[in-house]
């Protein structure tokens, strides 16, 4: 479950770098989580549709159907990942190495977060505006969004699950 938080913060931070020059950005990570990230790092693009785990594939085309420019991407770890983008919508799928689907993270602007989860949101952090949103889902698991708010010379990174609003990190816009 942390690798997965973890994970899901990279793709959050990497999300809200570009608001912040390459001298203001300060984020200090321990060596634990390096490592456990470390296989993202090396992940190598898979060349051929046929070298993905057949259960992976039948997943994808089940859920869906419609996708045809997706990228497959093999991790180190022999699990394996997809990614394709929809409606303005970039969708990864997170597969174990027998091909069980381990999480999905949808990432988004705030033009395709729904009403009630934009509603409470804006009840917590009013003048503030959401920029970017990861949605992380897990089978068994309340569905989890890391956000991006952002006002003048702020951003804040939210996370926000059920009726739980979180705050992750503050940063100042330079």
């Amino acid at each position: 479950m942390k690798k997965l938080f973890l994970l899901a913060g990279f793709f959050c931070l990497h999300s809200f770098t570009h608001a912040q020059s390459a001298a203001s950005q300060k984020i200090i990570f321990s060596g634990s989580s390096i490592a456990s990230a470390d296989h993202l790092v090396k992940a190598q693009l898979l060349p051929v549709k046929a070298s993905v785990n057949a259960r992976a594939l039948r997943d994808f085309r089940d859920s869906y159907p419609d996708v045809q420019d997706e990228t497959w991407t093999a991790l180190p770890n022999n699990e394996t990942s997809c990614m394709f983008r929809q409606s303005g919508t970039e969708t990864r799928i997170y597969y174990s190495k027998h091909g069980y689907r381990r999480f999905t993270i949808l990432r988004y602007g705030a033009d395709h977060l729904g009403n009630e989860i934009s509603e409470q949101v804006n009840n917590y952090y009013k003048g503030y505006h959401v920029s970017n949103v990861n949605e992380i889902n897990i089978a068994g698991l309340p569905t989890t969004y890391l956000m991006n708010l952002e006002v003048l010379d702020h951003i804040k990174v939210v996370r926000f699950t059920g009726d739980n609003i979180e705050e992750q990190q503050e940063i100042e816009k330079p």
